[in-house]
């Protein structure tokens, strides 16, 4: 049973896969098709798991239910994976695990217009990724607390989450999420009124996409990492 419920999570990836690259390139029947299929190997994994007593796999598996429902634009429900997910995450000391799911609760948090408790999310989420080393992870909740700062003013903030952030994806090669990021550092440079330093960065976002465009990149399938939702594989 516990190969069976690893197969069928993993089944449920690949069917969200191909839902959001559907769901790009505009094909939302087939989008919504493969999200139902998504949810239904992760039910079935979720039984699976509960059957056997296995909770790493089955708080694994809420927080992927979770983040289903938050791409189908069902918030309460996505909220009720995410609490149940953390619940067991922290009984059973799984941290890196947790840090996941605080990063996917801060998203739905924004998605409400509550950046307040999104920010408190966001804020643990990145002091898990860096206590377990989980660097990706890192990217992406600096990208979201970049983003979660503007709108909440904190522009200050907004600046130095994204001046470490762009070090990181530049190191790492990354330039559609070095674009993304340039982007959110503009934004927070506007909003300290430093408008001459935001010219560079928003021109250096726009040369970058430009180059990404010459090399046949499309942008639209690469997700930024402020909005990046993190699954458990």
């Amino acid at each position: 049973r516990q190969l069976e419920a690893d197969s069928l999570r993993q089944l449920g990836r690949v069917a969200i896969s191909r839902g959001q690259y559907a769901e790009v390139e505009g094909g939302l029947e087939m989008a919504e098709a493969s999200y139902r299929q998504a949810r239904s190997h992760w039910q079935r994994a979720l039984g699976r798991y509960r059957q056997i007593g296995a909770r790493r796999g089955e708080g694994a598996t809420l927080n992927n239910l979770g983040a289903i429902s938050d791409l189908q634009g069902d918030y309460s429900r996505a909220l009720a994976w995410y609490e149940q997910a953390l619940r067991i995450h922290r009984e059973i000391g799984a941290r890196r695990a947790e840090g996941k799911t605080l990063h996917n609760t801060g998203l739905i948090f924004r998605l409400l217009g509550d950046y307040g408790r999104a920010r408190s999310c966001l804020d643990e989420a990145l002091s898990l990724r860096r206590e377990t080393g989980d660097r990706q992870g890192e990217i992406y909740t600096l990208g979201a607390l970049g983003m979660v700062c503007n709108q909440l003013g904190d522009h200050t903030a907004a600046k130095g989450y994204s001046l470490l952030l762009l070090t990181m994806v530049q190191a790492l090669g990354q330039r559609i999420q070095e674009s993304a990021t340039s982007a959110s550092l503009g934004d927070a440079l506007v909003g300290l009124g430093q408008l001459a330093e935001a010219v560079d960065v928003y021109q250096s976002a726009i040369t970058i996409a430009r180059e990404l465009v010459h090399l046949g990149v499309n942008k639209a399938l690469v997700t930024p990492p402020e909005l990046c939702l993190c699954m458990s594989i």
